[in-house]
């Protein structure tokens, strides 16, 4: 039978997952480490290129499903979903961590972290754009 733990990890988010009753407590923790570590990785964002490579593949696949979906719509949506799931390039910003903040502390605290991140966001881009 198994056992649900709910572990909350360094960066305060909830890990739940089921485990084994005679599970060790090296494995459970061992578990939660690498949920911990594919949680951090997938929060990862891209570096400025990657994220303009990106986001021009993204734009232009929304152009091109848009363009073909005037001669048939059902099958410019299921090439345009093909294109989007095919591409690798990670964006150049999450929301992932407001939407914690939001879970974890409510609205309010979750405004917050949203324009303290757009306003980064738009410093390191002005900042780009001014250096180019």
């Amino acid at each position: 039978m198994a056992r649900r733990y709910s572990i909350e990890g360094p960066d305060k988010h909830l890990y739940e997952f089921d485990a084994p009753e005679d599970a060790s407590k090296d494995a459970v923790m061992g578990y939660a480490k690498q949920l911990f570590d594919r949680r951090q990785e997938s929060l990862k964002t891209a570096g400025m290129g990657e994220a303009f490579k990106g986001g021009a593949k993204r734009m232009l696949g929304s152009l091109e499903t848009g363009v073909s979906g005037i001669f048939g719509a059902e099958e410019a949506a299921k090439e345009g979903q093909a294109r989007q799931e095919a591409i690798t390039e990670k964006s150049g910003a999450s929301l992932a961590k407001v939407k914690d903040v939001f879970n974890q502390k409510g609205l309010f605290p979750a405004l917050v972290k949203l324009s303290v991140k757009s306003q980064v966001l738009f410093q390191n881009n002005f900042l780009t754009l001014v250096s180019v």
